[in-house]
């Protein structure tokens, strides 16, 4: 898609090129009449047939529709949505301090560490307890606001009570915008998503956070047979100072089973913050998820309820 740096859509003026995606590009965009600062998201046109682009179009309204129907602290907030010259737009929050990847970057104690963990585990419980899956928990869709606080961010995979089904996401050749292959659940790619499988994603984040590696390695199809089959490299031989109860902990939140990871994402986030605080040791437990969209306990034990 070409640059549109310069251009206005809607009310906003696109001052910026932030990022691009595989389905869409980000600008910096202002307000023309208050000059409020804001991240606008063009959907990128697809060159296929217009049953494909129309699947492209459902990406975009699955997203606007999710995000006009939460309200989370830790979840991008989106003020406008429309299309104009055949063009999709999103306007959300502008998260001035990047992504996530821009901590990797920098030394953190892994209290901070824990600290931001709960914070993305808050976002995505908040989300399994209205039956909404993210299915795309990765780094660069976790934007850092001013206050070093984050916003869980992109929204178009995901499925769940009132959304697009995940066959909407599927065409002849495959699915035509997987979520990304180095954080995707064994189930994820047998195209049997649950809320589990955000879990395992945040998993493989924290993984890589802690050693700066990715556990596996290699081509689409070599990282999809590893999350499969093969067991993750250990982590504290590639960071020795971590404990045994911080490795116990992440290698259970990557637990092949779905059913043997944490009860819930929260769950898996205050026992990762407590293990990191302490030395002392953990025994992981089986656990469950009675459904593969919606299985989980009561939504009272959610410090956000929605």
């Amino acid at each position: 898609m070409m640059n549109l740096t310069g251009q206005e859509i809607g009310n906003y003026k696109l001052l910026d090129l932030l990022g691009q995606g595989g389905s869409a590009d980000v600008y910096l965009g202002e307000h023309k009449y208050c000059q409020s600062c804001v991240a606008v998201k063009i959907l990128r046109k697809v060159a296929s047939p217009s049953s494909t682009t129309n699947k492209w179009e459902k990406w975009g309204s699955n997203e606007s529709h999710i995000l006009s129907h939460i309200t989370h602290p830790y979840i991008t907030h989106m003020h406008e949505y429309g299309t104009q010259d055949n063009i999709q737009f999103l306007v959300m929050d502008w998260a001035t301090r990047g992504t996530l990847l821009d901590l990797f970057a920098t030394s953190l104690p892994i209290s901070t560490v824990a600290t931001y963990i709960k914070q993305i585990a808050y976002a995505l419980q908040y989300l399994h307890r209205i039956h909404i899956t993210h299915r795309d928990v990765k780094p660069s869709n976790i934007l850092v606001k001013q206050d070093v606080s984050i916003l869980l961010a992109d929204f178009g995979l995901a499925i769940g009570y009132r959304t697009i089904s995940y066959r909407n996401f599927q065409s002849t050749s495959g699915a035509i915008h997987a979520t990304t292959t180095a954080y995707a659940a064994p189930e994820e790619t047998q195209k049997r998503p649950c809320p589990a499988s955000d879990q395992y994603a945040l998993g493989v984040l924290v993984y890589q956070w802690l050693c700066g590696e990715l556990p596996f390695h290699g081509s689409t199809a070599e990282m999809i047979a590893q999350h499969s089959n093969s067991s993750p490299p250990p982590l504290r031989e590639k960071a020795p100072t971590l404990s045994c109860a911080v490795e116990q902990v992440v290698l259970t939140a990557l637990a092949k089973d779905p059913s043997s990871r944490f009860t819930s994402i929260q769950t898996f986030a205050e026992v990762f913050e407590q293990v990191s605080q302490s030395s002392a040791y953990w025994t992981p437990t089986i656990c469950w998820y009675s459904s593969p969209v919606a299985g989980l306990d009561s939504p009272a034990n959610s410090p956000y309820t929605g």
